[in-house]
């Protein structure tokens, strides 16, 4: 698998990507502005993508195993070239195993998924748009329309014998996905989304992250564990407003930056026909020491701040109508130590000042 390397000797941490080059779908500079050495895992050097069972690379050393589904050997690849970077050794691989991400997108977000689950050596997985077979649960997409369901899926990834389970046979299944996604814990798993594509069945994918997340919960470690279901943009391009998530979860988990928020759960969900509901907000503090000011919250849309076409920070010298442009925001007060919320509100933004605005510190 090659790698790609920042500058320097390191040891580094490092993003396996998987489908698409050194990061998987996600955008290089997250990582390379970062120093995270990226590992481009090929897949196909396992299994192709839609098998011929018996056939297959991995068949040369398991020629009795033309059964299992791609979702079994390709983790298994995985973990060889985990196993590779830890007989190679640090001093020749430069790589800091304790510090292994895993993404992919689409099919590949499904392979992160149960790579992630299979290999405690990997201390964060971020499953991009992985639809039916990722996070989705069976149960729930059988409920739905046109998604990937039990019967619906590529059966070059699973066991044939699976195909059982379809149709009204679901509820028998021994399994779901929320399951899966829950094997992960306690490490890192940020699931994102695209509700764009209905394909996707991220409403399944909806409730099955909302039935593992209990898993972190009950350990008291929710914070390693996110989801982030946006809209508006192309399958398997990360949108500008999902960076903030993934960004947290790298900086946090490879590069121990235990200070960063990574409380993401964030999902809109609207159906044809129906009125769209309010966005929901709400900020909560993890402290370790007294926190001895009050403390001003302000939550906004990325986009709503620096959108080439809509920011107020980006145009806000524009024209003089742009000057006044205001943007939606959620508004929390604590008291004293963070315990109580004085003020929760719905508010507005907009830069203030003339000449000032010019400078890249604005006044709102």
């Amino acid at each position: 698998a090659p790698i790609k390397y920042p500058e320097g000797d390191g040891p580094f941490p490092a993003i396996i990507g998987l489908g698409f080059g050194h990061t998987g779908s996600l955008p290089a500079k997250i990582f390379e502005e970062r120093n995270i050495a990226g590992i481009a895992f090929n897949f196909s050097q396992v299994m192709s993508h839609t098998q011929k069972r018996g056939e297959e690379p991995i068949n040369r050393l398991y020629p009795e195993h033309v059964a299992m589904g791609a979702y079994s050997a390709w983790p298994w690849g995985v973990s060889r070239l985990i196993d590779g970077l830890e007989i190679v050794g640090v001093e020749k691989s430069r790589i800091d195993v304790s510090h292994l991400a895993i993404t992919g997108c689409s099919f590949a977000g499904k392979m992160a998924l149960y790579s992630g689950a299979f290999d405690e050596r990997i201390a964060l997985t971020i499953s991009q748009e992985p639809g039916g077979g990722g996070v989705a649960a069976w149960r729930v997409s059988e409920t739905l329309g046109n998604v990937e369901t039990l019967g619906r899926t590529n059966y070059a990834w699973f066991l044939e014998s699976m195909k059982q389970y379809e149709l009204e046979n679901v509820s028998r299944l021994p399994m779901d996905h929320h399951e899966l996604a829950a094997l992960i814990a306690p490490r890192a798993l940020l699931v994102l989304g695209n509700p764009d594509y209905e394909w996707l069945a991220d409403e399944s994918g909806y409730v099955s992250c909302q039935a593992a997340r209990k898993v972190w919960e009950a350990f008291g470690i929710e914070d390693r564990m996110g989801f982030s279901i946006v809209a508006e943009h192309m399958h398997c391009m990360l949108p500008e407003s999902q960076y903030p998530e993934v960004e947290a979860f790298v900086e946090k988990f490879l590069l121990g930056k235990q200070e960063v928020n990574t409380i993401v759960t964030k999902a809109e969900m609207f159906k044809e026909g129906y009125v769209k509901s309010a966005t929901t907000t709400r900020v909560f503090l993890f402290h370790g020491r007294a926190i001895n000011i009050p403390i001003i919250s302000l939550v906004m849309d990325h986009d709503d701040l620096y959108s080439d076409d809509y920011g107020i920070i980006s145009n806000n010298m524009t024209n003089q109508d742009r000057n006044n442009w205001r943007r939606p925001a959620v508004l929390d007060y604590f008291s004293r130590g963070g315990k109580t919320t004085y003020l929760h509100m719905p508010t507005e933004v907009r830069i203030s000042g003339a000449w000032s605005r010019e400078a890249a510190l604005k006044s709102m």
